[in-house]
């Protein structure tokens, strides 16, 4: 039958798990400085490919553990890790530690140092391996991706700093002939941040800006630039009875190749025919707290009226022009 599409896949997943911890019931000084967890969880999947009425079973187990460290009042340690035992993604891992130390106490400080490791090797995706439907159709057998994740952050008050940096080999895409394509080499991918409120008397301001580098730009497409602004004045109104908050909020994101969407796969994969960002969004809002309700309005996108119809989500998927929101939010409580 020439006009239906065989593209649909169905998976039934039936999810188990038990853990025990050292965590009791009754807090006491011992339980906030160790805790300690271990279990196993249990899978069963059961997957359905377009044009094939009989399902392909598949049973994994992973066991997992983790501890956690409360050392001198400033430090704070955590460790995590997992192992997939699986008729697929067999030996898949997972390992994940974490340290928070404040220079100084909780309480009295300089700020506060967060670092983080994460160590994965995955296989990809079922569906890069496989797929049959009456338009798209492969088989494949790839090496299982491998990621190493290191983060840092410094935080005083409300401003913060830090960095992502991912270096990963086997890394499984959608080419620009939408086929699964994997990358053998190791790449690296760097994010590096800088976000914060300041507040200077009834002003104030929340930012976050973003840059991104990676070592195959043809590849994984991001934008190297990315701002988020937020301008805004707050103040007591009515003898104290409510809180007035309007301001601007501005995001943008410089131009790059984004990566265009399949819908028959539900997916995305690369393109080198049109750029998109390089383009303000300006939102205008007003917000009025009285007691346990807030009534707000929001006229989202209000630079759409200046005629620059440039603005997409996606290639080929614009984003959406100015709209107004308003509504109300009660809560219900003593």
């Amino acid at each position: 039958d020439s006009t239906s599409t065989f593209d649909s896949t169905y998976q039934q997943k039936i999810t188990n798990k038990l853990m025990w911890s050292s965590l009791g019931y009754n807090e006491d000084k011992l339980s906030k400085v160790f805790y300690l967890y271990f279990g196993a969880q249990s899978d069963i999947i059961s997957q359905t490919y377009a044009y094939y009425s009989v399902p392909i079973n598949y049973n994994q187990l992973i066991p997992f553990g983790g501890i956690s460290l409360n050392l001198f009042r400033s430090m704070h340690l955590l460790a995590y890790g997992e192992l997939i035992l699986s008729d697929y993604s067999g030996g898949d891992y997972k390992l994940k530690a974490e340290i928070e130390q404040y220079l100084g106490t909780q309480n009295n400080n300089i700020g506060k140092i967060d670092a983080g490791l994460i160590i994965l090797s995955r296989k990809p995706d079922w569906w890069y391996e496989g797929f049959n439907s009456n338009r798209f159709r492969w088989s494949n057998n790839f090496k299982k991706e491998n990621s190493m994740i290191i983060s840092g952050r410094y935080s005083w008050k409300k401003l913060s700093a830090g960095f992502e940096f991912n270096t990963f080999s086997n890394y499984t895409y959608l080419d620009d002939s939408i086929l699964p394509k994997q990358v053998n080499n190791t790449e690296t991918h760097l994010k590096a941040y800088i976000e914060g409120n300041i507040n200077i008397k009834k002003f104030g301001i929340d930012t976050k800006l973003v840059y991104q580098k990676v070592s195959i730009p043809a590849i994984i497409r991001v934008p190297e630039f990315t701002g988020l602004l937020n301008i805004y004045f707050r103040s007591a109104i009515f003898k104290n009875a409510a809180t007035l908050q309007t301001g601007f909020q501005l995001s943008y994101y410089s131009s790059y190749y984004a990566d265009a969407y399949m819908p028959e796969l539900r997916a995305f994969y690369l393109q080198n025919e049109k750029q998109i960002g390089n383009y303000p969004f300006a939102d205008f809002y007003l917000s009025l707290n009285v007691k346990r309700a807030i009534l707000f309005f929001k006229a989202a996108h209000l630079n759409a009226y200046l005629g620059d119809y440039t603005y997409y989500n996606a290639p080929h998927y614009p984003s959406r022009d100015t709209r107004f929101y308003f509504g109300v939010s009660w809560r219900f409580y003593k």
